[in-house]
């Protein structure tokens, strides 16, 4: 097998891929009783999903984006950057027709531009999006394959052109016609889907209407979908990626939990009403509060930390619930009270100074909300999900490393 680029995302408890997972997991143990199936998210793409109940076991691979008022073309990054890794997947799986392929996004479909890689490549393009064409599998339409095999090769060339590993490159300008329609043949396109809020709402549906639900379950459907949720992300959490897996008896195990009554119903933090009365009083954003106590930090070090703001923000919007706004109230005592031991010493913080402590606020946080998770409810206590709060608590004007 050759060595391919690691496309695992940094935030692994995006809420739309936990949900897809759930609403997999419950349609196959309806469709069969006797079913063996498991999945992940973030195992390879964004939802990886097994069923072993047939005679030939299948694999699928997901990629869940979550976009909405956008538009995608086959050369928008989103979808060229999938398309390379599971054609990676195809490749290093054998070619296998067992492995089934999905991309599911909230966007809309736009035609292709004239770009300088189609100018240089020389590229008729098809005169309907080739995206469109995907999902009505028009693989005779005039120009659709030759343009699409072209970008998805070029494309391949270029993300492994700076690369020490070179993936299959090889074996990518290898295949024929024939072979590539085989690998498309085997991905499903879903534009224009509902995000993860109503998608929450059918799921909810369908574990009303599950053959593993009863009577003695009314009024804990919430209940359910927020243990199947809460699994999924412990489980996420875990290193060893063999204990990644939900099982398909962990839902069995959640429903019937409900119906006895042993999985306790937790109530919702109430501290989210302390957080609406928080004040911010100091103005400068984490570069600039970074800086100002160690100006030898490395400038490529707070791109990174930028970034992982960015990713925060986004993921409070998509979150917009009291329990989100209770966990980053819940992390700004707990770091207001470490960054009053580390201020008050007065001592001079390096860039190793400033990157272990946010790391020990990162671990002493979610100990925290992890502790705190034996009397409330939380929607959110992953790691990654944790120290974004943290570095967006620093760039907004809640915390710094020298004020109080």
């Amino acid at each position: 097998m050759s060595e391919t680029i690691n496309r695992e995302t940094s935030w692994k408890g995006q809420r739309l891929q936990k949900i897809r997972l759930a609403k997999l997991l419950l349609e196959s143990i309806d469709a069969n009783p006797k079913t063996q199936v498991f999945g992940a998210i973030e195992y390879g793409q964004d939802v990886f999903f097994k069923d072993r109940s047939e005679k030939d076991p299948k694999l699928k691979f997901e990629e869940d984006k979550n976009y909405s008022n956008s538009s995608f073309t086959f050369n928008s990054h989103e979808v060229i950057n999938t398309l390379v890794s599971l054609l990676d997947i195809w490749i290093n799986g054998g070619y296998s027709k067992n492995i089934k392929f999905a991309f599911y996004t909230t966007a809309d479909i736009s035609k292709e531009a004239t770009t300088s890689r189609i100018t240089k490549g020389g590229i008729t393009l098809p005169d309907k999006p080739i995206l469109e064409l995907f999902t009505k599998r028009d693989f005779n339409y005039p120009n659709f394959i030759s343009a699409s095999i072209a970008l998805l090769k070029a494309e391949y060339e270029d993300q492994y052109a700076k690369k020490s590993i070179k993936g299959n490159l090889s074996t990518v300008n290898e295949l024929n016609e024939s072979q590539y329609k085989e690998f498309f043949e085997l991905i499903d396109w879903a534009f224009n889907e509902i995000d993860e809020v109503t998608l929450k709402q059918h799921v909810i549906s369908q574990i009303q209407a599950s053959r593993l639900f009863n009577d003695r379950m009314k009024g804990k459907e919430e209940m359910i979908f927020a243990t199947i949720i809460e699994l999924i992300e412990e489980k996420q959490g875990n290193t060893d990626k063999a204990d990644k897996f939900i099982h398909y008896s962990e839902i069995y195990l959640i429903f019937n939990e409900a119906e006895s009554g042993i999985k306790e119903i937790k109530p919702e933090d109430p501290v989210w009403e302390l957080w609406n009365g928080l004040t911010p009083s100091d103005t400068r954003n984490i570069k600039d509060k970074i800086q100002n106590v160690c100006n030898t930090f490395s400038n490529d070090k707070i791109e990174i930390i930028a970034r992982k703001v960015s990713r925060s923000l986004i993921e409070r919007e998509a979150a917009a619930n009291n329990s989100f706004l209770s966990i980053r109230y819940r992390v700004f005592e707990e770091c207001k009270d470490e960054l009053v031991k580390v201020i008050s010493s007065g001592a001079t913080l390096t860039e190793g100074d400033i990157e272990l402590l946010i790391d020990r606020l990162t671990k002493q946080c979610v100990e925290r909300i992890n502790s705190l998770s034996n009397s409330w409810s939380y929607s959110y206590k992953d790691e990654k999900v944790i120290q974004g709060i943290i570095l967006e608590l620093f760039d907004s004007c809640f915390l710094a490393f020298d004020k109080i």
